[in-house]
């Protein structure tokens, strides 16, 4: 016997995505005319790389005060097309904060995960405050978190070997080229898809990813003479002492 059930679950799956959906538009118009302060470092880097100034924030200064070179040369870009620059970035961020939404429910799905479950956990995602606010702050926060999140779930995204070939090692470089922080995501992803996978051509992917990012890090080190933004050098943590074998404090009094 044929009940409606099943019609019933589509519906409410499909409406609860939908509510997600909604709800992060609605969100992002609330808190569109709102710009995180530390965006407008990265602004001036962009602005003055799209005039023709190169990647600084003064000119004729060589120092990295950025920490997310792929928003900075995605914000340049949009100024060398005469594309302003605040509201591309915002563009950008609520399309990232849709994009995850939707991964995260078609990845969830493609994994075997109820329906209602997978949009629920993309609508309670969708519920974050933060998630809302850093949407259309500026910053690369959400493009950053699509690029995790497309990595993370492209195993079952890509629908066949092809597809993985170019997406694997664009999605990891996409990581790792946001924030330097993303070296270690970029680490434990690169080890995941080849324990996952173990075939030649997700290692020859992986592979290719690891040689262009050492090219991008040579490439930097060579443009502004340091290892590190010197973000990380301004704002020291516990993890940044115990790596220079330094406190916070002395970090902090080493810069004057």
């Amino acid at each position: 016997m044929v009940t409606d059930a099943e019609p019933r679950q589509t519906y409410s799956h499909s409406v609860l995505f939908g509510v997600a959906l909604v709800v992060l538009t609605l969100a992002a118009a609330c808190w569109w005319r709102y710009t995180v302060d530390d965006a407008f470092i990265t602004f001036r880097y962009a602005y003055n790389l799209g005039t023709g100034n190169g990647a600084v924030f003064n000119v004729g200064e060589a120092v990295e005060g950025y920490s997310c070179p792929l928003w900075m040369l995605t914000l340049g870009a949009a100024v060398a097309a005469g594309l302003q620059i605040i509201t591309v970035s915002k563009v950008l961020g609520l399309a990232a904060g849709l994009g995850i939404v939707a991964i995260l429910f078609t990845g969830l799905r493609r994994l075997g995960c109820d329906p209602f479950l997978a949009a629920a956990a993309a609508a309670w995602y969708a519920a974050i405050p933060g998630v809302h606010v850093y949407m259309v702050s500026g910053m690369e926060t959400l493009p950053y978190g699509l690029a995790v999140t497309v990595a993370a779930f492209l195993p079952v995204l890509a629908r066949s070997d092809a597809q993985r070939r170019w997406a694997l090692p664009l999605s990891l470089l996409a990581v790792v080229a946001f924030r330097p922080d993303g070296l270690l995501l970029f680490v434990l992803l690169s080890a995941v898809w080849i324990a996952v996978e173990r075939d030649r051509s997700t290692l020859a992917s992986v592979a290719a990813a690891w040689v262009v990012a050492a090219v991008l890090l040579l490439t930097r080190h060579a443009y502004y003479d340091a290892w590190l933004p010197n973000t990380y050098l301004a704002k020291p943590s516990p993890v940044m002492g115990a790596l220079t074998g330094a406190s916070s404090e002395k970090l902090s009094l080493d810069m004057f």
